[in-house]
């Protein structure tokens, strides 16, 4: 639901972009991928957790405890229905791209992440650790009960307007990839039907950015919290801090 609603506004905005009645902007498409977003959640929440994304997963794995074996199973789901939601996308708007991209040189735009022509490859992976980072922050403190984490209801809401946020702020440089399955499995499905950009798997953008960048920015963003922030012990840095450092490591950090 995330990924098709998602990929489906980027299509209407980018297809409509030349035409005499333009169906958005580049906000439009922040706003629709906020609240897809959202609904992701909202749908699936409270069946799976609706961790929507391989780098929530594992995160969850490595500093929450989440069973690695289930870890596997969610990233191919989330991987196989981000296939299925790309493959939609396209099958709906098939006329339209073929109209408006006959020689199938744009239409892939819409579909996967991609530098811009001026933003270097540092660039480019810093944007998407800084990205990764807050979101994995925003998604610990949402879940931490001492925290004040919001009502019942809330954090699929806060999550919307967060990714429209992360979207707004940090999308120009690379398109904010924040999630490598929303952004391998439709760009495999581009590349199925007949997109052959240099840009879907020619360069390592694919691999660094998406998938390194998001990875790393959200085991940083983990680290802050827990280091900073969480009191807990379901995280190992907790866990295996001894009692006495933290102790005093709670009160030198907790409000007087």
């Amino acid at each position: 639901m995330s990924i098709f609603l998602g990929i489906s506004a980027t299509l209407t905005v980018n297809l409509s972009k030349n035409q005499e009645n333009q169906y958005g902007t580049y906000e439009t498409s922040c706003w629709a991928w906020g609240f897809a977003f959202m609904f992701g959640i909202y749908i699936g929440g409270g069946v799976s957790g609706a961790h929507m994304s391989p780098a929530i997963s594992i995160s969850l794995s490595l500093f929450r405890g989440f069973p690695w074996r289930q870890c596997a199973l969610y990233i191919v789901v989330q991987f196989a229905a981000s296939m299925c939601a790309a493959g939609l996308a396209y099958a709906i708007y098939y006329d339209a791209l073929h109209y408006v991209d006959p020689a199938m040189e744009t239409g892939w735009k819409s579909f996967f992440s991609y530098p811009q022509e001026w933003v270097s490859d540092t660039t480019a992976f810093c944007s998407q650790v800084v990205a990764g980072a807050v979101m994995m922050i925003a998604v610990f403190a949402l879940g931490d009960d001492q925290n004040n984490p919001p009502g019942v209801g809330m954090h699929a809401f806060i999550l919307g307007m967060l990714q429209t946020t992360l979207k707004f702020s940090l999308g120009y440089n690379t398109g904010s990839a924040l999630n490598p399955a929303s952004d391998f499995g439709p760009r495999l499905v581009a590349w199925a039907v007949g997109y052959r950009t240099p840009k879907a798997f020619s360069n390592t953008w694919w691999i660094y950015g998406p998938w390194g960048g998001a990875m790393i920015g959200s085991i940083t963003g983990c680290l802050i919290y827990d280091l900073f922030i969480f009191v807990g012990s379901e995280s190992p840095i907790n866990y295996k801090m001894p009692g006495a450092i933290r102790t005093r490591t709670k009160k030198m950090f907790s409000s007087k």
